[in-house]
């Protein structure tokens, strides 16, 4: 594969997928750091990123998706703390729109 072909399969999946660069708020990222797909996601909070309430939560010895269920014991203490964290950004994020924030 050359240069060419892979910068324009990056553009291709920037485009269509998402970057590292989101152009949204109110957002936050979860990753696993043994999963392949963090490389080109949201994996560090950024003084921009926070600016726009952005946040990138990464799970040590996480994979894909790994952080969808509920809460549970079997839960690894990275990966409680991780949801415990998306729970309470998400509750702040639904009070501030009841609240007209």
């Amino acid at each position: 594969m050359t240069a060419d072909q892979t910068d324009a399969a990056v553009l291709f999946n920037s485009a269509n997928y998402g970057d590292a660069r989101p152009g949204g708020g109110r957002i936050v990222f979860v990753n696993g750091d043994i999963d392949p797909f963090h490389v080109g996601g949201v994996v560090e909070n950024t003084t921009a990123l926070i600016a726009n309430e952005v946040f990138a939560l990464v799970v040590a010895g996480g994979s894909h998706c790994q952080d969808m269920g509920p809460a549970s014991k079997r839960d690894t203490p990275s990966m409680a703390l991780v949801k415990a964290g998306k729970a309470a950004l998400v509750a702040k994020w639904v009070t501030d729109a009841t609240q007209g924030v």
